[in-house]
């Protein structure tokens, strides 16, 4: 018999798969199941690897996005009052997004806010979090081992048998071959940083604990103990206090090595090892019935849901998004590693847990194990702060193991790291190791296996007098060493002791323990204690936050199930767990990854991880720090994803010519009447309350009386009101108005962007402005009026220089770390396939090619779609820095988001091909034209006859011969005939009012077609700028966006802020079918003087194939959007009161067709010099007002940087005159010439740059004018 709540909690889940079967099933892909699930199936077992997160979208790169880990949030205390009390407390704000803060501040959190506790984050990805820990790799105590194989009674637990283990599996990187104690032919590798250099006030600090441990104090003695190994072997090990080196879990080439590389290579080397991604295990199938087993239930398989993101913890859960519930089958075991807060959590949803818990939430008992999600344990870490005065240099964190009065047994050590914080501090990171509390618990909240749990550490609660007592010890011991350094002022910073505590060492919510133990899940063959026999086993993770001792423990489990694995329980009785240094190996910065003061994502450089940590404190490293590195060079570089794989991109695996043919059809050529019409309905729109006022009879009538003011009274058509009518019904439904719409449609609205965007868009550009004061980008050749502020021409796409991956790896957060990185792009080299695949229906051998840019494209920013329809950049906006801005990041997406529907009314390819039902909108003229058109017939002429003007006199000397022989055929003898057809006007047609559906369809929208692959903007933010010396700003020049690399298929510019300035607009034209006599209107040779009246247009010799369509005024709070068939030209102004400044600032948005996406800044790193000097200098990527950074200091640094490569440092400046030290100078020298072919540009090779672009740019507008030119109507006879 089998049960399952799940298929009623989940009730549109889709019905159960066929059931596969394997001989083992393991949960959790971590540094427990990972490296099991791995020699299981090298064994020849057949094994499903269960893993409810993604395959990590960067692989071993340098950086991880916050969607690799899952947000827990927890409290500290039982007590509320205490848990406000910490520095570090997140709310989630009603739109979604994380508020942090100290529990002082809880008043000020957003209105609406839900309080959510301590940010504590695990890793949710292919190899869990040795994919995103700090990599510390320290063996735990002999004692622990002991206590084990004491509590056990299991001798294959002793110390002696453990460190055999380790030095089986150990590939050491850092020692001689033969060291004692090491491995080096197995598969887990591990190396160390080794210091380089050390000084103030690092060596003075050191010193001091160099004196307080009785060390030489010499610098190189200090050194030599900072590089010493942490895991050697020898009996007194125990006990020794000291300065050690940190190991880590990092191969020879200083590459992470985690979880992930083991389970790859299992799976590349074609073992029976299946990995099932995006798979969160509900519960643990039993057969109830077991008789094989002396009657207790046996473990058969696992129950999944399939699907991304389902887990509540999942930061880009959705609750539309079920998943598919799936089921597998184990013919041995089910083993389950799914870390300290899932494995407790699937064993309680299982019927494993406290009988009384479990039945509060109707899951059948099927064990009842009290213990399960009890004895929650952590090592509480706090940073001790030392302040001084000047400038400190490099250094590498030493281990410091020492003993305290309160230590629990006499050889209990603790541990503290020093390690440089942010500029002018210094910090002492003390871990409590051994803690004496055991009543924190992990509790489900309801028996739905998507929810997270509940989670309390309930700190100090047990053992506090002990606990507290070791680290007050430590707080007094670091402040000593502050004071005895030798030649440092240092003023320590009294720390927040209940508020600063924290943690990220989760450890045993199911612990091994003795039989006598009610409180024991499991016992020492990690089999929950309830039979003599395997049923079910959570493996063990033993040391704190180091991976060595866990993969010891899964070699051991091999002689009772047969491998390694575990990441969970430690034992309950008081064990004395191995110190872990809480520290920030070299070359890391980092950054908040929420809008607002979020939780860390710390980014390393070398070792390729992202770590979350909520220490204000651990965030910052100096640049000589991060030169100070202390592996050897071969050892700095850093393996990047292979830049020679993904999807082709035009230019980029494919021919850049490649490109689809245009998908728009030409325009229809319309009437004067209709162009009128169009210019009336759009200046009628632009009335305060116009949807109103059309429905008032007396209104209507003044605006009737005010058109047929216009000399042509029959521009006025009844149809007008009807239209705008049935437009103001459909504006009140989506704030849209459909202008210009013939063929195609201009959008506009002056209500669609929400006063709360508007003003962070104004604040956007407020500090964008001031970042730009000190060296403003006046656009070229725009008289310094136009101020570039984010624009696609600096920074372009380099055929032949830009360096890039085919894979989309570059982000938002981890865009600076791989600045320069990637592969050089080739130039395209055109071919004939890439020609003949190109379509054109004008002269096209000669003029084709300038529509193509073989040197430059701009690149987008590329936006993912979230379930509720919002989009989300997932890449860097060139040219907006990815780090600095966040806030303009989100306004972007914002108005992004707000652009969409616009884009959806112009966006649809009118064809004959396709269903004209799936059409919206006016894609056609309002007038039909008559089938007989031409001249000839007298109906469409006033008069019909020419009798009627036979009494009027004509002196025909007016006229120049080339005009009669143009309007008056020479041929007609009759005076009459001759007098008609010079003075007689077209009848022109009456437009009748026929309603259409303006509303696109659901299926045709952007979000339902593209939110699978997302779309592509490319962002360009400008402002006008006037004045007295300069008032006027000249019209710009007929033109379409872009170039066909870029694939623009729409624009959307919104108009944020004008100040005195007149009135201004832009106009629209549209290339028209030059075959019209064939496709529209069937006419005699020359016989289409009607046509030229009706249309306004020459038809003759030379008529080019235009239409205009009429102008748009841009008011300041407009949206405006077009497709990019269109061309436009933006009318001059000026300033309305010419003896003051005034503006007009706006931004641009491109839309990249998406139905082929081109490569993007997802694909090219950051090519601005600046932005990597920046980022290497001060280690983080802003100011430290957070906002903005420093444009002086970074240019200074690269002008001594150039005269250095010229060999001409110049003149010694003064110190305070922003020159580096020379000792510096020299170590960022090293780093840069190091970078030379790193693919950066300095600024002004990006202007060099930006002016050949907008050189073959203003050729290709011209050359498409000459085109055009090229295009005229057909009317001969055939």
């Amino acid at each position: 018999m089998r049960f399952s709540l799940l298929a009623t909690l989940l009730g549109t889940a889709c019905a159960v798969a066929a059931q596969d079967v394997y001989d083992y099933i393991v949960v959790g892909s971590g540094p427990g199941g990972g490296p099991l699930a791995s020699n299981l199936a090298r064994a020849n077992y057949s094994v499903l690897l269960i893993e409810a997160g993604d395959e990590s979208p960067n692989g071993n790169s340098m950086a991880y996005p916050p969607t690799v880990a899952w947000d827990f949030f927890v409290r500290h205390y039982a007590d509320d009052k205490k848990n406000m009390m910490n520095n570090h407390l997140v709310w989630k704000t009603k739109e979604g997004r994380y508020w942090v803060a100290p529990g002082s501040d809880a008043s000020k959190a957003p209105a609406g806010s839900t309080f959510l506790g301590v940010h504590y984050p695990r890793g949710a990805t292919v190899g869990g979090s040795s994919m995103v820990n700090a990599m510390c790799t320290w063996l735990p105590p002999d004692s622990d081992w002991n206590y084990i194989q004491n509590i056990t009674g299991d001798a294959s637990w002793s110390a002696d048998n453990m460190r055999k283990i380790f030095e089986r599996i150990e590939k050491n990187n850092y020692l001689p071959k033969g060291t004692a104690g090491h491995g080096f032919n197995g598969y887990f590798q591990t190396n160390m940083n080794k210091p380089a250099s050390i000084g103030q006030p690092v060596l003075g600090i050191a010193q001091a604990i160099a004196q307080n441990f009785s060390y030489s104090t010499a610098q190189a003695d200090i050194l030599t103990r900072m590089g010493s190994d942490a895991n050697y072997l020898d009996p007194q090990r125990d006990w020794t206090t000291g300065i050690f080196g940190l190991p880590q879990h990092t191969k020879a080439n200083g590459d992470r090595y985690s979880s992930r590389d083991y389970i790859q290579d299992t799976i590349q080397k074609k073992f029976p090892l299946k990995l099932s991604t995006t798979s969160l295990a509900t519960r643990v199938l039993f057969d109830l019935n077991s008789t094989s087993c002396g009657g207790v239930p046996r473990a058969t398989g696992i129950e999944y849901l399939q699907g991304k993101s389902i887990y509540k913890a999942d930061a880009r859960y959705t609750p539309s998004n079920k998943g598919t519930l799936k089921t597998a089958t184990a013919r041995k075991e089910v083993i389950l590693s799914g870390g300290t807060f899932n494995t407790p959590q699937l064993l309680m949803l299982s019927g494993i847990g406290p009988k009384e818990h479990l039945s509060h939430f109707n899951i059948p008992v099927i064990v009842d194990a009290p213990g399960v999600g009890r004895n929650l344990m952590d090592n509480q870490e706090m940073p001790i702060i030392g302040q001084f005065q000047g400038q400190s240099s490099g250094f590498t964190q030493p281990i410091i193991m020492m003993k305290t009065k309160h230590s629990p047994t006499a050889n209990a050590i603790s541990n503290t790291a020093l390690k440089q914080d942010p500029p002018n501090t210094y910090g002492i990171s003390m871990v409590k190791a051994k803690p004496q509390n055991h009543a924190g618990f992990v509790k489900l909240v309801s028996a739905d296996p998507t929810d997270a749990p509940e989670i309390n550490f309930m700190l100090f609660e047990e053992g506090k007098e002990t606990d507290m007592g070791a680290m007050k010890d430590t707080v007094a011991w670091a402040r000593k060493m502050y004071a005895a350094a030798r030649g440092v002022s240092v003023k320590t910073v009294e720390p927040p002791f209940t508020g600063q505590t924290f943690g990220h060492h989760p450890t045993s919510t199911a612990a091994i323990g003795a039989a006598s133990d009610p409180m024991a899940v499991l016992d020492g063959k990690f089999r929950v204690r309830v039979r003599s026999f395997t049923t079910l086993t959570e493996l063990l993770y033993l040391g704190v936050h180091t991976k060595r001792p866990t993969r010891l423990a899964l070699v051991h489990f091999k002689a009772s199930a047969l491998n390694p694995s575990a990441r969970a329980p430690f034992t309950r009785g008081g064990l004395e767990i191995a110190p872990y240094l809480n520290r920030i190996p070299r070359g890391i910065k980092a950054h908040i990854h929420t809008p607002l003061q979020a939780p860390f994502t710390i980014h390393h450089h070398n070792h390729h991880q992202n770590h979350h940590y909520p220490n204000p404190y651990v965030f910052k490293t100096s640049f000589s720090n991060f030169l100070s590195s202390t592996m050897p060079r071969a050892q700095h570089e850093i393996s990047m994803p292979d830049p020679h794989t993904g999807p082709p991109y035009p230019g980029l695996g494919l021919p850049l010519r490649c490109a689809n043919d245009e998908t728009y059809d030409p325009s229809d050529t319309l009437p004067v009447r209709e162009l009128a019409m169009m210019h009336i309905m759009d200046r009628l729109t632009d009335k305060k309350e116009w949807n109103k006022k059309v429905f008032d009879e007396e209104i209507v009538e003044k605006w009737r009386a005010e058109a047929k003011a216009i000399p042509d009274a029959e521009f006025w058509n009844a149809a007008i009101i009807q239209e705008l009518r049935s437009k103001a019904a459909y504006f009140e439904k989506t704030g849209l108005i459909p202008t210009l719409d013939a063929s195609q449609t201009v959008v506009k609205s002056d209500t669609l962007v929400p006063t709360e965007l508007h003003e962070d868009l104004l604040g956007a550009f407020e500090k964008l402005m001031a970042y730009s004061l000190e060296a403003p980008d006046w656009h070229p050749k725009s008289n310094d009026m136009v101020l570039n502020l984010v624009h696609p021409s600096m920074y372009p796409l380099v055929y032949g220089q830009s360096k890039v991956y085919k894979e989309e790896l570059v982000g938002i957060d981890n865009a600076i770390d791989l600045s320069g990185t990637g592969e050089v792009i080739e130039k395209d080299k055109y071919g004939e396939w890439s020609w003949r695949k190109r379509a054109y229906t004008g002269p096209d051998a000669e003029t084709a090619s300038h529509e193509w840019n073989d040197t430059y494209q701009w690149l987008p920013a590329n936006l993912d779609f979230q379930e509720d329809g919002t989009v989300k950049l997932s890449s860097y906006v060139n040219n907006l820095h990815p780090l600095r801005y966040p806030e303009i990041y989100r306004a972007v997406e914002k108005l992004v988001q707000t652009a969409i529907p616009a884009w959806d009314q112009c966006l649809q390819i009118t064809s004959d091909t396709r269903d004209s039902s799936m059409l919206w909108g006016r894609y056609k003229s309002r007038f039909e034209v008559p089938e007989d058109a031409d001249d000839f017939i007298p109906e469409n002429w006033i008069p019909s006859c020419p009798e009627d003007l036979s009494d009027v006199v004509v002196n025909w000397d007016e006229y120049s011969n080339d005009f009669l022989n143009r309007h008056v055929d020479s041929y007609d003898n009759s005076e009459e005939e001759r007098k008609w057809r010079l003075l007689r006007k077209a009848r022109i047609p009456e437009a009748q009012f026929s309603d259409v559906d303006y509303t696109p369809p659901v299926s045709e929208s952007l979000f339902n077609t593209f939110r699978e692959t997302g779309l592509q903007v490319i962002v360009k933010m400008v402002s006008i700028e006037l004045t007295p010396e300069k008032p006027d700003f000249p019209a710009g020049s007929w033109h379409v966006e872009g170039q066909k690399n870029e694939r623009i298929r729409a624009t959307a510019l919104y108009y944020l802020d004008s100040e005195n300035i007149t009135t201004s607009g832009l106009s629209f034209r549209m290339k028209t079918d030059e075959d019209t006599q064939q496709d529209v209107v069937s006419v005699e040779q020359g016989a289409f003087s009607w046509l030229e009246q009706i249309w306004g247009t020459e038809l003759g010799d030379d008529a080019i194939c235009l239409q205009n369509y009429g102008s748009v005024e841009t008011p300041q709070g407009r949206l405006l959007a077009f497709p990019n068939c269109f061309q436009h030209s933006v009318s001059s102004f000026s300033l309305a009161d010419r003896t003051k400044p005034g503006h007009r600032r706006f931004i641009a948005l491109w839309l990249v067709d998406p139905e082929q996406r081109i490569i993007s800044t997802a694909n090219v790193p950051p090519q601005q010099q600046d932005w990597w000097l920046d980022a290497i200098v001060k280690g983080s990527n802003k100011s430290p007002d957070g906002t903005t950074g420093h444009v002086s200091g970074v240019t200074s640094l690269a002008q001594q940087l150039s005269l250095k490569e010229k060999g001409d440092e110049g003149e010694k400046e003064k110190p305070g005159e922003g020159k580096l030290p020379p000792e510096l100078m020299d170590m960022v020298w090293e780093q840069f010439n190091g970078a030379k072919d790193r693919g950066l540009m300095t600024v002004e090779e990006a202007k060099e740059h930006r002016v050949r672009l907008m050189e073959m740019r203003t050729a290709f507008v011209k050359e498409r004018q000459e085109d055009l030119r090229g295009y005229t109507y057909n009317f001969c006879e055939h």
